[in-house]
């Protein structure tokens, strides 16, 4: 206590709060838990001032105390009343109210009531970050001064995930896939067909021999024409199905349908 006094009166404020604190780690009475506020508020660490001047105020009272303890939780009464307004307050709200968010303002993790934290802060720059599970992670930088009110407000974005996805969508994408297989193949043997029965005529004229053989053709050709459609129309469904998503918001969708199959492209 000699010695933080001592830097203390020579304007030394990080020395003498070294000195009060490990007088106040040892004593812990209102001597040194006053000492301890009364630097920690000249040095702008009015939280860590708030709860060094509490504690000297709450020392229990005893019969035969030394005077200088009642005179230190006075004075640090004196002190809290001035010291209360002057704390920054800052309300966090997250949301989606749902989401199991954990908070941290410069790395210190922050009790979450609901979706709103409300906490007390020194002035200057603070960092707040916050992340829930099955959402995206949120940080913003700010500063408060004296007397600050302030309100942050936070909206993760939800991150989706396969157990998300509608059962609708799995059923309309498998069937467009199947679809899309059966083109394929159906195609490449009517590809086939054709082929053969191309390489039996002669321009123009065929051999009536080879007529079962084209009929099969046009008609794989037919089914692997609709299999493309099914399919064309599943890759739809399956897109549409996805608006069950209440954060899933679609900017571009594009999809080709060819001979070679179905293509949907996107970004989402």
């Amino acid at each position: 206590m000699v010695r933080g006094d001592a830097a203390y009166a020579d304007g030394r404020l990080a020395e003498a709060l070294e000195a009060y604190r490990a007088a106040d780690r040892v004593m812990r009475v209102p001597t040194t838990a006053y000492a301890v506020g009364r630097v920690e508020v000249t040095l702008g660490h009015l939280v860590e001032a708030d709860d060094a001047l509490l504690r000297a105020v709450r020392y229990p009272v005893a019969d035969a105390e030394p005077e200088a303890f009642s005179e230190a939780r006075a004075a640090a009464a004196s002190l809290v009343r001035e010291l209360e307004p002057r704390l920054p307050e800052v309300e966090i709200a997250v949301s989606p109210s749902t989401a199991r968010s954990e908070v941290t303002v410069d790395g210190a993790p922050v009790l979450v009531a609901g979706s709103v934290a409300v906490l007390r802060l020194d002035p200057g720059a603070h960092v707040l970050r916050v992340a829930a599970p099955g959402y995206g992670s949120a940080e913003q930088r700010f500063s408060v001064a004296d007397f600050d009110r302030k309100r942050i407000s936070v909206e993760l974005p939800r991150i989706l995930r396969l157990a998300d996805v509608p059962t609708a969508t799995w059923v309309a994408a498998g069937t467009a896939g199947v679809a899309a297989l059966a083109g394929v193949i159906a195609g490449a043997l009517s590809a086939a067909d054709a082929s053969d029965v191309l390489a039996r005529c002669t321009g123009a004229v065929c051999d009536p021999s080879v007529k079962p053989q084209y009929d099969r053709a046009y008609d794989l050709a037919s089914v692997s024409n609709t299999a493309f459609l099914a399919a064309g129309s599943g890759a739809v469904a399956a897109l549409v199905s996805l608006s069950a998503l209440p954060t899933f918001e679609h900017k571009e969708v594009r999809i080709h349908v060819s001979a070679n199959g179905v293509l949907v492209s996107g970004c989402f």
